[in-house]
């Protein structure tokens, strides 16, 4: 065996030795009722987003309960490096708001192609529960009251990476904060009511503070960890 023929050799082993996935690449962004607001067909992957990938494939899910109360998850899948990582997360508080970022690898064709990664840290067997889920938000006063009146509200049930409880949420801006917290001078406001990816140690929470783009921010959200347990009626101006 020549020279040349033993480097082709290698070259040719070193080519088989080299792994390939497939792993699910898209992004699809919702709030707590379901309705994507961003992406598509990535909560449920489908084949056509499957991608040839040299190393791991990556879930990422991030979740996001804003002051004015929506609470927001998006999910992303992807092709990742060849350095393997523990699945995390990592939470905080931001503008009046708390967030919850979440990361899980897996080695193998097509294996992010499940929710796992919005269970992580969670104890198992996780609990199945329900919740009143609907949402108010008509950029003004809200004319419609059909998310403040929890008797025209059916529960639905929880998915998993939403199941720390049941929250309601109640917020009012304005660009007047003398108006908003003195007059009730809402320039917009919003209800919101839903399965929570967060735990409010203390019940509720009530915040008044500066918010984006020059506004005053007014707003309170409760949580409870019973079934259907966010029927109750909640006013920020009282």
């Amino acid at each position: 065996m020549n020279i040349f023929q033993l480097f082709f050799l290698i070259y040719s082993t070193h080519g088989l030795s080299v792994k390939v996935n497939r792993c699910y690449n898209c992004s699809e962004t919702r709030d707590q009722t379901g309705t994507t607001l961003a992406g598509s067909n990535c909560f449920e992957p489908q084949p056509e987003s499957l991608v040839s990938c040299s190393g791991l494939c990556l879930d990422e899910m991030s979740f996001d309960w804003a002051i004015n109360g929506r609470q927001i998850i998006k999910l992303e899948r992807f092709c990742a490096g060849s350095t393997w990582q523990e699945a995390s997360c990592e939470s905080g508080e931001a503008a009046g708001g708390k967030y919850k970022d979440c990361k899980k690898y897996c080695d193998g064709d097509a294996c992010n192609n499940d929710l796992s990664v919005g269970m992580i840290g969670k104890s198992l067997p996780l609990e199945s529960r329900s919740c009143l889920v609907c949402a108010n938000d008509d950029d003004g006063k809200m004319e419609s009251k059909s998310c403040q009146d929890a008797e025209n509200i059916e529960a639905e049930k929880c998915p998993l990476y939403l199941s720390e409880g049941c929250f309601t949420a109640f917020s009012a801006l304005s660009i007047d904060a003398f108006e908003l917290v003195e007059n009730n001078g809402a320039h917009t406001e919003e209800f919101h009511r839903g399965c929570s990816a967060f735990v409010l140690e203390s019940d509720f929470e009530s915040i008044s503070r500066e918010w984006y783009n020059g506004q005053f921010a007014k707003a309170r959200r409760e949580f409870c960890d019973e079934t259907s347990c966010n029927d109750k009626f909640i006013d920020i101006y009282l």
